[in-house]
Parts: C-alpha cells; sequence; structure tokens
C-alpha cells in the first residue's frame, strides 16, 4: 500500500489525487519527522487492533508524550488509500450486504484542498438508479454544490427508514468513513441529498445522523412516519441546527398529479413547525419541469429556479463540537450525537416493524400516542456552558463524552452533571491513545478529540 498517490480516473474525468501530492514532515521533539511519520501511517493502515496497540506504544515513546505533536502529523500527513477505479467504491455492510458507492469528480488536476461531498440517498437498489440519483443531484443542486464538492450516490438504501435494520446507522458511519478513507475531504463540507423515496431516506438520515452532515436538499419528498402528527413533533427538532430545503411541487400547477397536494400540504406543516420551534427547515414550493435528459420521464425544478434557496445550504459549515445536542431515537447505533454517544442500554431497543397504537375510549388521542412513543424511544440531550456539561438520558445505562480540541478548556476542571447529578469535577488530561483511536475509528482527521470519559447510568423510576 502506497501513501504516494496517482492521478485517478473519477466517473470518466480525469482528477489529480492532490492528497498525495505534497505531505508536509512533522519534528517531534526527540525523532526525526520522517520516523514518526512512518509510524503514524503504519497505525492508520494496520487493521490489527493488537499492532495498533504496538504502534501507539512507538508513537508515544517517539514525541516523549506530546499529543499535540501527534496532532499535527494526523493533519498534515497523506493517510488516504488509493481510489479504486473507475468510479465505484464497495463497502460490505451488516443490513444491506455490500454497497457500491457511485462517485463523480472533478476535471482539475492542480486542485489540492479538500472538496465537500454531496451524499445522494438512492430510493431502490441497483446502478442505474444510482446513476439516475446523481443526475438529478447535479441538475437540481447546480454549481453551487457540485462543481465545489465530489458527488457520491449509494446503490441500495441504508438506514433510510424508520422501521430499519437495527445495524444500518453503523453502516452508515462505516461507509462515512470509507469515504474519508479515499478522498480528500471537507468533513464539515458533507451535505445531502435525496429525491422522491430516495428523499424520505434522507429525511431519516438527517433527523437521527445529523452530526455528519452540514445540510440537507431534499426533493419531492418528505418524512415517511407512522403516525406523523405524533412523530414529527418528537423528532424534527432532531435536526437541531442543521440546515434543510425542502423542495416540492406547486400543488396549483394544471399539470399537478394527485399524490401532489397531499405532499404539499405534509411539507407546508413541517415548515411551519420548524419555523415555529428554531429549526433551519425551510421549503420552496416550486413548479417542476421534465427531466428531458434522463433515460426515463421525470419531474424536476429548475435549478435556476432554487439556486437561491441552495445557496444557504451550500454555504453552511458543519458547527464546532459542543454547545446544545438533543435526539429522541430508536436503534443504539442513532444514538452518536457528535461528542457525547449513548453505548449501552437497559432494555433492549424496540425493532418491531409493525405499529398499531388504539387509544381508549375517553382518552386523548394525541396524549396517549405520544407517550407510546416516548416510552419506546431512547433519548440522549447535552449542553455545554463553559467548564460545565449538562446530560440528560432516558433507557440510557451508559454514556460517553468525547472532548474535542477547543470543546471546553481542558486547562482548568471540568464539571459533568448527568439527570441532576454531579458525576465529574477535575481537570481531564489529553491522550495520545484517545485521539489515534477517534481518528483512526472515523478517519476523522480535522476534529481533533483529546480524551474521552464514560459513565454508567442507573435505571431510573
Amino acid at each position: 500500500m502506497s501513501y504516494n498517490h496517482k492521478p485517478a480516473i473519477l466517473g470518466g474525468l480525469i482528477v489529480a489525487a492532490a492528497w498525495g501530492a505534497h505531505r508536509a514532515e512533522v519534528t517531534p521533539p526527540t525523532q526525526s519527522g520522517p520516523a514518526l511519520e512512518t509510524l503514524v501511517g503504519r497505525y492508520f493502515h494496520e487493521a490489527s487492533e493488537a499492532e495498533r496497540g504496538k504502534l501507539l506504544a512507538q508513537i508515544r515513546e517517539a514525541v516523549t508524550g506530546s499529543w499535540e505533536v501527534v496532532r499535527d502529523a494526523v493533519q498534515t500527513m497523506s493517510l488516504w488509500d488509493d481510489v479504486p477505479g473507475p468510479d465505484r467504491v464497495v463497502v460490505q455492510t451488516a443490513s444491506a450486504g455490500e454497497v457500491g458507492l457511485i462517485y463523480r469528480g472533478f476535471n482539475d488536476p492542480a486542485q489540492l484542498e479538500r472538496r465537500g461531498l454531496v451524499l445522494c440517498m438512492s430510493a431502490a437498489p441497483g446502478l442505474g438508479e444510482a446513476g439516475l440519483t446523481i443526475q438529478r443531484a447535479m441538475m437540481i443542486l447546480g454549481p453551487t454544490l457540485y462543481e465545489h464538492s465530489f458527488v457520491v450516490a449509494l446503490d441500495k438504501p441504508v438506514a433510510h427508514t424508520f422501521h430499519q435494520h437495527p445495524a444500518a446507522g453503523d453502516d452508515l458511519r462505516k461507509i462515512m468513513r470509507e469515504l474519508r478513507r479515499r478522498f480528500r475531504l471537507d468533513t464539515d463540507r458533507v451535505f445531502l441529498f435525496g429525491y422522491g423515496e430516495g428523499g424520505a431516506g434522507t429525511w431519516n438520515v438527517a433527523m437521527f445522523h445529523p452530526q455528519f452532515s452540514a445540510g440537507a436538499v431534499i426533493v419531492a419528498s418528505h418524512p415517511r412516519l407512522p403516525y406523523p402528527e405524533q412523530l414529527v413533533p418528537l423528532l424534527l427538532p432532531n435536526l437541531g441546527g442543521l440546515p434543510v430545503l425542502s423542495v416540492f411541487e406547486d400543488a396549483e400547477e394544471p399539470t399537478a398529479g394527485p399524490d401532489v397536494l397531499p405532499a404539499a400540504i405534509y411539507n407546508r406543516a413541517i415548515v411551519q413547525f420548524g419555523e415555529q420551534h428554531g429549526l433551519s427547515l425551510r421549503g420552496l414550493e416550486t413548479s417542476f419541469r421534465p427531466m428531458e435528459t434522463a433515460q426515463q420521464a421525470d419531474d424536476l425544478p429548475s435549478s435556476a429556479a432554487i439556486e437561491r434557496d441552495v445557496l444557504p445550504v451550500a454555504q453552511h459549515r458543519r458547527p464546532p463540537p459542543g454547545g446544545d445536542v438533543s435526539r429522541w431515537f430508536r436503534y443504539p447505533s442513532q444514538g452518536d450525537l457528535g461528542w457525547v454517544r449513548a453505548t449501552k442500554w437497559h432494555a433492549e431497543p424496540w425493532v418491531g416493524e409493525q405499529v398499531s397504537i388504539a387509544p381508549g375510549a375517553g382518552t386523548d388521542r394525541d396524549e396517549f400516542i405520544t407517550a407510546f412513543f416516548k416510552e419506546n424511544l431512547f433519548r440522549l440531550a447535552g449542553r455545554i456552558e463553559g467548564q460545565i456539561i449538562t446530560l440528560e438520558t432516558k433507557g440510557i445505562a451508559e454514556v460517553e463524552v468525547v472532548f474535542y480540541e477547543g470543546m471546553v478548556d481542558l486547562t482548568r476542571p471540568i464539571t459533568v452533571t448527568i439527570n441532576g447529578r454531579k458525576r465529574h469535577e477535575a481537570i481531564i488530561k489529553p491522550s495520545i491513545e484517545t485521539l489515534l483511536e477517534e481518528a483512526y475509528a472515523d478517519w476523522e482527521f480535522q476534529r481533533v478529540a483529546v480524551a474521552r470519559l464514560v459513565f454508567t447510568i442507573a435505571a431510573q423510576p
């Protein structure tokens, strides 16, 4: 395996693998730069956990315990693998078997900086569907997004429904890691795109995994949820500050089909809810036109018609770790909120696919159904105010707090309170082990995790 890369052919376009063109040397206090570079390169390309443990000890010795030197190394070295050509990467997943990542690159071999990513959620399995999804994305989004980003479509739906394989969220994380491992991405500029049923999948990913992306553009779709009147108000706030643009067809158009009005009503309702609750959710009701260059007839909004609305999404960056996070979720793999993660549970997650709720006579239907979902879902919320971290949980037996560089002042004591009980009040020391393990797990080099705390949580009455 080589750490220097040749130009790769991406979707028929020759693109320089710029991430391997230049590699900075890092000089630790007691060793030469290349020695540390070799150790770090071996660490990130070693599959064996035991062997990585041996390399960790050598790295720690080489830099005399300086985590800052290791941070500089992982942020400046070229650690990306060669891109297998011509335009497809395959990932083995537990929930969907082999998933192909179909991608398009740039005809700009001199480009050296990191690029964004538009991740397209396909509506159905198949290379044809993935290719059509990419074509839709490029026609709808216009150059505002796709000229500055790789465009990738999954050739199978993954984590795209409310009822899903429990491992689907972990598989989505694996897919994101593979993309980060293959392409020199700006991980703060990853955007989601979906059309129709693929748009429904995009809603699901945005609501349950908002920490992956900087924004989403969803066309001709809405969240596919059972009992939406009760679940939408519960789950839509999971978006937090994630910008979402929902583009849907104007129901007043003469050519609008019978399904257009219900979809428009649904979208108007969720947009109104977003406005009332301070979400970065915007709706655009516009006319659609035939997609004449596609292999099949379809309707699309004009990129010129939505360019002004796409721009705020395209210009957004994923906020730094910290601040307020809150999520209701169903499966364990959805319990990663970025800097705080649920890792163990007091009860098995609800995995039944069918939902049939029958309130008794004289019972308030809305309250009864909402209470059912609150009883069967998990909840995790976190807030950081200065040096004080406050967590609230429901149904969770263990949480892990990950401290990223700049999230808090690591030279001063940090207080952690969980469900009203103080659990920690002390200085936290950065760890080279945590830095390397977290970077390896997600192939994340822009955001450096330097420490972790793990807390067990007693079952609440």
